[in-house]
């Protein structure tokens, strides 16, 4: 879901096979994480379109430890050196910007590295919601993630894995989503799997705790674990979205 200059080419609009798509998700049980140390959490803040670039000052906090706060520094990055094991959610606060949150993971003695927020201007959130045909509604949540491909190094600049279906446990509505981007980064209504810019939201998403997951052919991708909130917009973004685990097929390297 970062901007960038992707071509214009179509995306399929007719149906796609989602038989493998999981409806619901298993419980996993949560582990005994009381004796296990602290570790540190890292990221950097990037601003979502013009004029991009770092965005210095934001105020990131961890939401299962509010007491846990800091800013952004002038290249956008922050870092927490010592956060209790277990759950871990990170909140941005900026003027300006919709108050985003990341996914949440599991702090389990090793540092996490690369939790990275894409700040989304007012002016652009307003956009995007007139695309997905819907009225933001301040009792729920905004949902989007990036189904990115498997890479090694840097982020690529076109990092979408296109051709895959995504789905959201417990499930909603059909209108909700899942929106997926087109190639030129706008969500699209009626399109059926990613573009390479990989986006995908969930529009006006009750309040609770959910998982996000991808699927295509042959392409393995991590899963997202999310916490909604009242008027809050939730973006998993690359590195740490639906990250596909090998690599995958259509598109050009």
């Amino acid at each position: 879901m970062i901007i960038v200059g992707c071509s214009s080419d179509s995306v399929a609009t007719s149906p796609a096979d989602t038989a493998d798509v999981p409806d619901v998700v298993d419980a996993v049980e949560t582990p005994d994480l009381s004796a296990v140390p602290a570790a540190a959490v890292r990221g950097r803040v990037r601003i979502f379109g013009p004029p991009g670039g770092p965005l210095e000052g934001a105020e990131i906090h961890v939401l299962e430890h509010p007491e846990l706060t800091t800013l952004s520094g002038a290249d956008g990055t922050f870092e927490f050196a010592d956060v209790p094991a277990g759950d871990v959610t990170l909140v941005m606060l900026a003027e300006g910007y919709p108050e985003n949150q990341l996914g949440t993971h599991t702090l389990a003695g090793e540092d996490i590295e690369g939790l990275d927020f894409q700040a989304v201007s007012k002016g652009i959130y307003d956009i995007f919601a007139l695309l997905t045909e819907q009225v933001p509604d301040p009792e729920m949540c905004q949902v989007s993630t990036t189904v990115t491909r498997w890479f090694e190094g840097d982020l690529p600049i076109v990092h979408g894995e296109p051709g895959a279906t995504c789905a959201i446990s417990p499930g909603l509505a059909e209108d909700r989503g899942p929106i997926y981007f087109n190639p030129d980064v706008l969500p699209t209504p009626g399109l059926v799997e990613t573009s390479v810019d990989g986006g995908v939201v969930w529009t006006n998403v009750p309040p609770g705790e959910y998982t996000l997951t991808a699927v295509k052919p042959d392409v393995e991708f991590e899963t997202v674990r999310i916490k909604c909130r009242p008027n809050v917009l939730v973006n998993a973004g690359p590195p740490r979205g639906l990250q596909a685990l090998n690599p995958g097929s259509g598109y050009d390297e």
